[in-house]
């Protein structure tokens, strides 16, 4: 299963993947992170229980996010619905971490929802990925 740790002050997150037992199988998190914390503290867990206790802990800072385990291309094409310049938006996934891939299939919940509410037209998928449309707040 697939995870994101999102701390809601420092806005940073951690991607986390467990093998079915629970042990850590892959961790990507923003080249950045370690420098902020030199050394001292590391929000970084070995299990799915390790991450449940830094939640536990740390009330009201993280938040996890259980994501979606299929970060294709096809996924995404299939979840985003509008289906136009095919090739430019499959060019711009290709070049997103698992991490920004992850919070894209968040994020398009959230716009899908904001569309629903007016009469916006719905962003081109190319144009959703170039914008980092899925970090807006909608």
């Amino acid at each position: 299963m697939k995870y994101i740790l999102k701390n809601i002050q420092n806005k940073w997150e951690v991607s986390y993947e467990f093998y079915k037992n629970g042990n850590l199988k892959k961790i990507e998190y923003p080249a950045d992170l370690l420098e902020k914390f030199n050394g001292n503290y590391k929000p970084f867990a070995v299990s799915y229980s390790e991450l449940q206790e830094i939640i536990q802990k740390s009330v009201g800072k993280f938040q996890l996010i259980t994501v979606q385990a299929d970060l294709s291309f096809a996924a995404f094409w299939n979840a985003y619905g509008y289906k136009v310049e095919k090739q430019r938006a499959e060019k711009l996934w290709k070049a997103m971490t698992d991490t920004e891939k992850e919070a894209c299939f968040i994020g398009i919940k959230k716009y899908d929802k904001f569309l629903s509410t007016g009469t916006r037209a719905k962003k081109n998928p190319d144009t959703f990925l170039h914008k980092r449309a899925w970090e807006d707040e909608y």
